[in-house]
C-alpha cells in the first residue's frame, strides 16, 4: 500500500464545471482527486479548500507496511 497527495491531479470535469492546472499530476495540491481515487469515489473529486499549491504533505494515516520513520529526507527538488 502506498500514498499519494490526494487532490494533485491536475483536470477535472463534471457535467456543469471544469477546472485545469498547468503542472505534472502529483505535484501540488490543486483540489482535484485523481479520478479512481477513495476521494473521487467516495469523498470530494474537488475540494476547493485544498486548492493551496502546497508541496509537502504528510500522511496522518496508516500507509500499511510503509515506515516512514526508516527513511529520512535529504532534498527536495523545486519545479520551475
Amino acid at each position: 500500500m502506498s500514498d499519494i497527495k490526494a487532490h494533485s491531479y491536475n483536470e477535472y470535469k463534471d457535467n456543469n464545471n471544469t477546472a485545469s492546472f498547468d503542472t505534472e499530476n502529483g505535484l501540488i495540491q490543486t483540489g482535484i482527486a485523481y479520478p479512481n481515487s477513495w476521494n473521487a469515489k467516495h469523498g470530494s473529486a474537488f475540494a476547493s479548500e485544498n486548492i493551496d499549491g502546497s508541496v509537502i504533505e504528510f500522511a496522518g494515516h496508516s500507509t500499511g507496511d510503509f515506515n516512514p520513520n526508516d527513511y529520512k529526507l535529504i532534498e527536495i527538488h523545486v519545479y520551475k
